[in-house]
């Protein structure tokens, strides 16, 4: 039903995003959603419905959604450009609800999905193009779980302890998104970091007095984890996954319960 010259124009779209003056997937929200946390059936159709904006060939926004779709459904590779690390991935969500959301839309379209790469320009050599989940890793290692890192976002009080919770909310983006980038390990060493206090930062202490509030996030996100990862792993047989021990761990649960 569109007449030729609208079908030829069509044919060669290539370039989607949001509509003129949007801006995100805004499946960051969703993912968060109370009884709809997690579901990958509704987020994957926001993100469709939200990127499914064609520009180009004369085209300037309209949306199409089924077109982005179709588009996207033989998808196999994604790549994220960075050009430094003033803004990590684990910084914000955009990272995840761009790039995770596109391996989610491939698959929701009937696709195997893509594989997620960052590409760093400023970054002479083989680690110019990257795997998603060794860029993830990285930053990991160097801030999240880097015990000197971590003494100086306490320094910082109440925002420190905001910044320990916004780990958790990307991590748990991640995982709602694909499963290329995070792993049960991941969780698991989030928990022996921020709740078992790993590296004797007396981290529970900081958190109750300058941000209970962090506190109560981080425990619900880790809550959150076992849940949606372990019952993942536990499908495909991993059923003594690290993030399963978590849904069993009375500490956890304690913790949570005393903040409500």
């Amino acid at each position: 039903g569109m007449d030729d010259q609208r079908a030829e124009q069509l044919s060669r779209a290539r370039v989607f995003s949001t509509a003129p003056g949007a801006y995100s997937p805004n499946i960051q929200f969703l993912a968060r959603a109370g009884d709809q946390r997690g579901d990958q059936a509704d987020m994957a159709a926001l993100y469709r419905d939200r990127m499914g904006h064609v520009y180009g060939g004369g085209q300037q926004g309209a949306a199409w959604p089924a077109l982005f779709a179709d588009t996207v459904k033989g998808l196999q590779g994604a790549v994220l450009p960075r050009s430094s690390d003033v803004n990590g991935m684990l910084d914000h969500p955009m990272s995840a609800a761009f790039l995770g959301g596109l391996d989610m839309a491939a698959r929701a379209a009937g696709g195997a999905g893509a594989e997620l790469y960052v590409s760093r320009p400023d970054r002479a050599g083989g680690d110019s193009l990257q795997s998603a989940a060794r860029a993830v890793q990285e930053e990991l290692t160097t801030r999240y779980f880097n015990p000197r890192w971590i003494a100086q976002m306490q320094a910082h009080g109440y925002d420190g302890a905001r910044t320990f919770l916004f780990l958790t909310d990307q991590l748990d983006l991640w995982n709602s998104t694909t499963q290329q980038v995070v792993t049960s390990a991941d969780w698991a060493k989030v928990k022996s970091v921020y709740v078992d206090d790993e590296y004797g930062l007396d981290m529970q202490a900081f958190l109750d007095r300058h941000n209970p509030y962090a506190e109560q996030g981080l425990l619900a996100n880790l809550l959150g984890a076992a849940d949606e990862v372990g019952a993942e792993r536990e499908a495909v047989g991993d059923a003594r996954g690290a993030v399963g021990a978590l849904r069993r761990d009375p500490h956890l649960l304690g913790r949570r319960l005393d903040l409500l």
